[in-house]
């Protein structure tokens, strides 16, 4: 009984008339139930792409992608300027405070003065990143302020 099952799994799982696996054919031959349910099946499968008036055609990619391009849907969510501008002087004005915090203090207390140098690299690189990425999101709104030949967009 658990063998019929997983052969049956293994019959629904195949697609567009696939081959069966030479286990589930052997199964086949010698479980008269297994058998004539996927006799049933394939039967019921037949109708009904006979009894079908819609045929896709074979390859509708080129239609679907124009529809969505000119659909104008936008994808993403658009994050306001201004939380990009606060996100940024938040980051920015940690960067100032940091040097006068207590934890600060107690770092340098703990590793010694050479600490400020890793802290720096490491806030550099998150404002570096948080930069890169405001930048990528905004191409389109800086090619327009800005008019340089080389930067390309294509849409």
């Amino acid at each position: 009984m658990k063998n019929c099952e997983k052969i049956m799994g293994i019959f629904l799982e195949l697609d567009n008339g696939e081959a069966l696996p030479p286990r589930a054919v052997i199964h086949r031959m010698f479980c008269g139930r297994c058998r004539t349910e996927m006799r049933r099946l394939k039967d019921s499968i037949s109708d009904i792409r006979a009894g079908s008036p819609f045929e896709p055609a074979d390859d509708i990619t080129e239609t679907v992608m124009t529809g969505l391009m000119q659909s104008g849907a936008s994808h993403g969510k658009r994050v306001s300027n201004l939380n990009w501008l606060g996100a940024g002087l938040i980051m920015l004005g940690g960067v100032f405070i940091l040097s006068f915090s207590e934890s600060f203090k107690w770092l340098s207390a703990f590793y010694g003065k050479h600490i400020e140098i890793p802290v720096s690299i490491v806030l550099s690189l998150i404002l570096c990143i948080y930069a890169v990425i405001f930048i990528g999101t905004h191409l389109d709104f800086i090619k327009e302020r800005i008019n340089l030949p080389f930067l390309k967009i294509n849409r």
